[in-house]
């Protein structure tokens, strides 16, 4: 039931086969407080009866609005995200890309992503959250914390380790976020025709979109601490999927640095064969797109 809302925010989760990830997903969401305007849109890759089960399930017993679309022909996590978002209300102005995996905690998640994207106006194109990996298996064990990506001139990414403390508790301008919980303005993407398809994994399809949101419509990717997702890393110490740059393949990196070789010229190259205390201040300062201009001071 909507009763009446006027629906701001459109979370979009594509899944698989996975409604024990889901169910834990969708509790969270409809949790959220305080109660914010958003819908949630869940795309089933495959059809599968159990998908349709859990969403059935929480249409009988919450009060946010939720739609089911079975996509059977399994087209892909990118058709699925771009197949979501057209399904958005009307007056959707920020939809939310959820990974039916990550683990949510905080009842002001949602909240927190769109403070910043209506609080920066027209300036933000999207907001991502902090990635929290926590140990394989039975093991709760925070690794590391991530969610600020720096671009490189030769199209290389890198997934910067977000320290605990000053440095990285407030939201900052970064060259893109993670994926698995991206907020954008549902009208730019649309207009993009959705996720570019010559890129065969979501991470460079991530990225892409994101540099459109900056160099294409001049806005500004925003990452925002204070909203944190979890997800757990794999048995063999890597990460669990495609969250990581060095997983995105070769053939993906060479189609990016094509598409956007003129605008890569401004960033730097990357430091990694300098000392480690010139590397962790090149990092530093990539990591907030404000640091790179000289005149700010900052």
């Amino acid at each position: 039931p909507n009763n009446g809302t006027v629906i701001t925010t459109s979370i979009v989760i594509v899944t698989r086969d996975y409604p024990i990830s889901l169910v834990n997903l969708l509790h969270v969401l409809t949790h959220q407080k305080p109660p914010t305007n958003f819908e949630v849109i869940v795309v089933d890759n495959g059809c599968v009866s159990a998908t349709n089960a859990v969403v059935e399930s929480f249409v009988r017993t919450t009060d946010v609005p939720m739609t089911y679309i079975p996509l059977c022909n399994n087209s892909g996590h990118g058709v699925g995200r771009y197949e979501g978002a057209k399904s958005a209300s009307e007056s959707t102005e920020w939809v939310l890309f959820l990974k039916d995996d990550l683990v949510i905690t905080n009842t002001h998640f949602v909240r927190d992503l769109v403070r910043v994207g209506d609080g920066k106006g027209d300036a933000a194109g999207a907001v991502g959250c902090k990635m929290v990996r926590i140990g394989a298996g039975s093991s709760n064990k925070v690794i590391d914390a991530r969610g600020i990506g720096i671009m490189w001139r030769d199209g290389s990414v890198f997934d910067y380790n977000v320290v605990e403390g000053d440095d990285f508790d407030f939201a900052r301008p970064v060259d893109y976020v993670s994926g698995a919980c991206l907020l954008v303005r549902k009208d730019a993407f649309v207009k993009y025709g959705g996720f570019d398809k010559r890129f065969s994994s979501s991470y460079y399809q991530d990225i892409d979109l994101q540099m459109h949101i900056q160099h294409d419509l001049g806005k500004k990717v925003w990452f925002q601490p204070f909203a944190v997702g979890q997800y757990k890393e794999a048995h063999n110490g890597s990460l669990d999927d495609s969250e990581s740059g060095a997983l995105a393949s070769d053939d993906d990196r060479k189609v990016f640095t094509k598409k956007w070789k003129g605008t890569l010229l401004e960033y730097s190259d990357p430091p990694f064969q300098r000392g480690k205390t010139e590397q962790h201040l090149d990092l530093l300062r990539a990591s907030d797109v404000r640091a790179r201009d000289g005149s700010k001071g900052n």
